[in-house]
């Protein structure tokens, strides 16, 4: 679970930036058809070293302070190093 919160963030960028093929590739089979769906993945970023293995104390919260769908707790800090980080060119339209 220490580890749960880091590999989110970085699934998010991951995800973020990944390609996927809606084009769907069908074949013919005598016996049916196979369907092939799949996508080509470029890593956004790398968690550097020095916050791979950080543990981030969420400390104990009671579910009294939750009161439906949009609620939160306090606010906990923390910081992930991030190397190699894929630059985003933005066009303007004009």
């Amino acid at each position: 679970m220490k580890y749960s919160l880091i590999y989110s963030i970085v699934l998010f960028f991951t995800l973020s930036f990944t390609a996927y093929s809606n084009d769907r590739e069908n074949i013919s089979l005598d016996d049916g058809i196979v369907t092939f769906k799949g996508g080509i993945v470029e890593p956004a970023c790398t968690v550097s070293s020095e916050s791979e293995y950080q543990i981030v104390d969420l400390g104990v919260i009671s579910s009294n302070q939750f009161h439906g769908v949009g609620s939160h707790s306090i606010k906990i800090p923390f910081f992930i190093k991030l190397m190699d980080v894929i630059k985003v060119l933005r066009i303007k339209s004009v």
